[in-house]
């Protein structure tokens, strides 16, 4: 990873979780901006990973949890 890139790393672990969120919310909403692709539209490589995931939990090979579990320990831990 780049120089800069840590250094953002770093960033990021210091803000609070709602600053994260929207932060994030920004990058999400300039995915494929800069190859003029839809930001709608999944790359080829989001759904290979996708297709990878759901094969593996079929498989057997992972475990799921039910989303409201998930939920409550997000916000136990994000708040």
């Amino acid at each position: 990873m780049s120089e800069r890139a840590e250094k953002l790393k770093a960033i990021w672990n210091e803000l609070a979780p709602d600053e994260r969120a929207e932060l994030f919310a920004y990058f999400e909403s300039q995915q494929g901006t800069e190859d003029n692709d839809d930001p709608g539209e999944l790359s080829d490589e989001w759904i290979d990973e996708i297709n990878r995931r759901v094969k593996a939990h079929e498989n057997g090979e992972t475990t799921g949890m039910p989303a409201d579990e998930f939920m409550a320990k997000m916000k136990a831990k994000y708040g």
